[in-house]
């Protein structure tokens, strides 16, 4: 099994136009699943979101790079099913204790 996807690697950096850094801890928070496998794909998210949360302009092509991106990691609410998650809210459904 793949090891948790840890901090980020040391040349992903915040600056005043990329907060790279806090991105890649707001994806690790808010995709709990991630795990070393996803590294490559969270560094290239964390670029893009990194310029969006130091209000950036990002681009058309940057903004579906991340859609993809976050597609890959199961973080769209089409895909999170296929990764595992439950829906925010979502309790556990009844009838599991009968087909667990």
């Amino acid at each position: 099994m793949a090891d948790d996807l840890g901090d980020p690697p040391d040349w992903i950096k915040d600056t005043d136009t990329n907060k790279a850094r806090e991105a890649w801890q707001t994806l690790r928070i808010d995709i709990p699943w991630l795990n070393s496998s996803h590294r490559i794909l969270v560094a290239t998210a964390s670029n893009i979101l990194g310029r969006m949360i130091a209000g950036q302009d990002c681009g058309v092509q940057a903004m579906n790079l991340l859609r993809q991106c976050l597609g890959q990691m199961g973080a769209t609410p089409a895909d999170a099913s296929k990764a595992g998650a439950k829906p925010d809210g979502e309790s556990k459904d009844p009838a599991d204790e009968f087909f667990d």
